[in-house]
């Protein structure tokens, strides 16, 4: 074989150029197994640099356990590859590993963009990007502005994390949040074998919490509402603060007697106050209150209602008015909070029967 050394002190020439306007290569280098087919070497620019307009500009290739391009530097980078409208470097394998990066201190592989993907990884079958690490993070991301990691999936997990022994997936945030989670539909689903969720720290919920099984709390629940509720199917509907009695079907309905002891108690949620606990929620249902305080549809026209009165049923529908000084057992529904010197109104109810 023929030996070429080219050497240039023109900084716009190259040492060795080649050019074919067929389909070969326009440099082709060849060595036995312990040489380099083609060797670059500079002290300012490139040592290998490869320009096409339509084809592959550098082409490396190894039939066994060689390296089909091979960059090394002691400071500066080893393979550069840019592109103005394509792929910069463009790796591809039949079973192996595409792009293989390495590093003893700094980066295996690094991707900038200006303004798409720093890098980006497909595959049909197996992740599009992978990292492993003995004792670091796999794969880490980081942003100043935006998401430092971000997943997007078409049916599948947007993002994953799986451990033998540590934790699945790790969140943490200086100021905001370690998790925030928005969906369609759930925005958090868990399930486990022992545990759906464990808390550390206080949980704070707006909105209703729907439980179809036990619930075991080793600490204070507090919750944003005045009274414990629980659903009783309604002959027809009824407006929060109505006093409600049973019918002949067991359903409930506006009360339109005194002292009626069939009464089941007011419909909760009266005056924006939310109840705090609603059991048994069903289709056709109205809560009714059962402890706790709940505002009240109430008569005062023929007797006034102070703080500390009992209270029980009116004729006037859906209504409550003054007990009388010994009612009759089972037709109190609580004992007023706030006072209704005449006529019809609102009253302050703590719920309590007798």
């Amino acid at each position: 074989m023929a030996e070429i050394i080219g050497t240039s002190s023109d900084p716009a020439r190259a040492g060795v150029e080649g050019d074919n306007t067929a389909n070969g290569p326009g440099v082709w280098g060849s060595a036995n197994p312990s040489g380099r087919g083609v060797v670059g070497v500079s002290t300012g620019g490139a040592g290998v640099w490869g320009a096409t307009a339509t084809g592959r500009a550098v082409v490396g290739a190894v039939d066994t356990g060689g390296a089909g391009v091979w960059g090394e530097t002691q400071t500066g980078t080893g393979v550069v590859g840019v592109s103005r409208q394509g792929r910069g470097v463009s790796a591809g394998s039949q079973t192996n590993t595409g792009v293989f990066g390495e590093s003893r201190s700094g980066r295996g592989v690094e991707g900038y963009s200006e303004s798409n993907y720093g890098v980006y990884g497909q595959s049909r079958e197996f992740p599009g990007v992978r990292g492993t690490s003995t004792t670091g993070r796999g794969v880490e991301g980081w942003s100043t502005s935006n998401a430092g990691s971000w997943g997007l999936s078409e049916s599948g997990p947007g993002l994953e994390g799986s451990s033998a022994t540590g934790d699945g997936v790790l969140a943490n945030s200086k100021e905001g949040n370690g998790v925030s989670a928005r969906g369609g539909h759930t925005g958090v689903y868990a399930a486990g074998p022992v545990n759906a969720g464990y808390f550390d720290g206080n949980v704070h919920v707006q909105g209703d919490i729907s439980l179809s099984g036990n619930m075991t709390v080793s600490g204070d629940i507090f919750v944003n509402g005045a009274d414990y509720a629980e659903q009783l199917t309604a002959s027809r509907p009824v407006d929060p603060g109505t006093v409600v009695v049973l019918d002949a079907a067991g359903k409930v309905k506006p009360c339109t007697e005194h002292h009626d002891p069939r009464v089941a108690g007011i419909v909760s949620g009266a005056e924006g106050v939310r109840p705090a606990f609603v059991l048994d929620r069903h289709e056709g249902g109205a809560p009714i209150a059962l402890l706790g305080k709940a505002w009240c549809r109430a008569d005062a026209t023929e007797a006034a209602i102070k703080p500390g009165d009992l209270l029980t049923t009116s004729s006037t529908p859906g209504h409550a008015r003054r007990a009388e000084d010994e009612p009759a057992p089972g037709t109190v529904i609580g004992k007023a909070l706030t006072p209704l010197p005449a006529g019809r109104g609102w009253v302050h109810v703590f719920v309590c029967r007798a």
